[in-house]
């Protein structure tokens, strides 16, 4: 299908930010829509364009190629935001946790709910003009960063429990990493497409760089011999299987490589990548409850330092 001179010109407006919803609003093509959103060319249909935000919030009831994305982190965030009531009365209390306790587990639920909510919002709004699409990309990646945060902070608190130079080390040397990440977002050059791959790069290193205090954990711990270790280290290694196995699917399309035009509304590496984000974090809040309950009841005991 050929477009008229009149969706070009509507098209150019959109790429430039204009917010003129009087035409070309609807779901389209590949092929038919501005450059911005044109970030996988092996899903074909079901593209929302230059929808007003009213528009864009009625879309999530729309049967789209974006309603798997918006729903699986729009029910994600929403669930973390009720544990952080849940938490705070039923949880931490029914362990007899401290504040400090109340404090680390509710900065998760905070951290994971709005990596999961800001996600949402993106997915959401993103077709309503190229301005809307960078600004709601940074604060995806700002979600990204706050989950992170989520991460780190607990782990490294009581993964180092008892050797606080360890614990301020390494949560000194994240921040900063973290500190500059979140500088680079509200830089125009870290949001345009040809920066995707740098991006993705960025955010690995940043969750790699996890590795190396798990590894200094691991001996300072006594190795394989301590309990802490045996129960906690697969929990880690799940969770960054689980992480890994999302960015390959991500990065490498499947399966809509494979089969252009099959995964446009279900299926899709975007929606896996999606999922198994989801369930890393799902996975990490248990985790870390767990290690609350542990170091609860051995406070520094069995080879803690």
């Amino acid at each position: 299908m050929f477009l008229s001179k009149l969706d070009l010109q509507t098209m150019e407006r959109v790429e430039l930010g204009e917010e003129d919803h009087s035409s070309y609003c609807g779901i389209y093509c590949y092929h038919e829509i501005p450059s911005f959103l044109q970030g996988n060319l092996w899903i074909l249909r079901g593209y929302r364009v230059n929808f007003s935000y009213s528009q864009c919030i009625r879309s999530i009831l729309m049967w789209t190629n974006e309603s798997i994305n918006i729903w699986t982190h729009l029910i994600g965030g929403l669930w973390f935001l009720l544990m952080i009531i849940y938490d705070n009365i039923y949880t931490i209390p029914g362990i007899d946790g401290t504040i400090q306790d109340n404090l680390v587990v509710t900065t998760i639920n905070i951290c994971f709910a709005a990596c999961m909510l800001l996600s949402a919002g993106f997915h959401t709004f993103c077709c309503h003009s190229a301005l809307s699409y960078k600004r709601w990309l940074a604060l995806d990646l700002a979600g990204i960063s706050m989950s992170l945060v989520g991460m780190y902070i607990s782990s490294l608190f009581y993964g180092f429990y008892c050797n606080w130079r360890c614990q301020y080390f390494y949560t000194g040397l994240v921040s900063a990493f973290l500190i500059i990440c979140t500088y680079l977002h509200t830089k125009e050059q870290f949001l345009a497409p040809h920066w995707a791959k740098k991006r993705i790069i960025l955010y690995s290193c940043l969750v790699l760089f996890g590795v190396i205090p798990a590894t200094h954990w691991y001996f300072l711990m006594g190795g394989w011999s301590s309990s802490v270790v045996r129960l906690f280290m697969p929990k880690l290694m799940v969770m960054y299987a689980l992480g890994c196995s999302g960015l390959v699917v991500y990065v490498s399309k499947l399966p809509e490589r494979i089969f252009p035009g099959w995964f446009d509304y279900i299926g899709c590496s975007h929606q896996w990548w999606h999922l198994l984000v989801l369930c890393a974090l799902l996975w990490f809040r248990d985790a870390a409850l767990q290690l609350i309950v542990f170091q609860i009841e051995n406070s520094c005991k069995d080879g803690h330092i």
